[in-house]
């Protein structure tokens, strides 16, 4: 296993499949509060994306093709959502869990993931920095929101 796959295994924990895990795993554990949390944030930030991206747009470091509107959303850079979703993720988790230990590795987990994005040449170091500071916005938005 090269150094690429163990960054593209830990880039993937601020993908949509472990951020719905996160959230299948509050809804089953009764944890409604911060179900909701994660649902509204993750909307928040498909919207901030989106309206973004829709603005403001360019290639990324390793340029990626598409054809519809939708796609060349996705296809371009702007702000991380990876980091934007693992920043949210870290602050509602932080606040259900209220552990010092585990609210490190929470925030060390989502500056890890960020910084794949990086390293994978997915986005420029400032598209990282917008996801993790958008993403921190929208977190304590949600915790205080919800």
């Amino acid at each position: 296993m090269s150094l690429d796959d163990v960054i593209k295994d830990l880039s993937a924990l601020g993908g949509l499949p472990f951020y719905a895990a996160a959230m299948l795993t509050l809804l089953l554990s009764q944890q409604y509060g911060p179900f909701w949390q994660l649902v509204i944030g993750i909307v928040i930030a498909y919207a901030v994306i989106a309206g973004v991206r829709s603005v403001f747009i360019r290639d990324r470091p390793k340029p990626v093709s598409y054809r519809t509107w939708w796609q060349k959303i996705d296809a371009g850079t702007a702000v991380s959502m990876h980091a934007m979703r693992g920043t949210i993720l870290a602050i509602v988790l932080m606040d259900v869990f209220r552990n010092i230990w585990l609210s490190t590795f929470l925030v060390a987990l989502a500056l890890v993931v960020s910084g794949t994005r990086f390293w994978l040449k997915k986005h420029y170091i400032a598209d990282v920095a917008w996801g993790i500071g958008i993403g921190i916005v929208i977190g304590l938005i949600v915790l205080w929101a919800v």
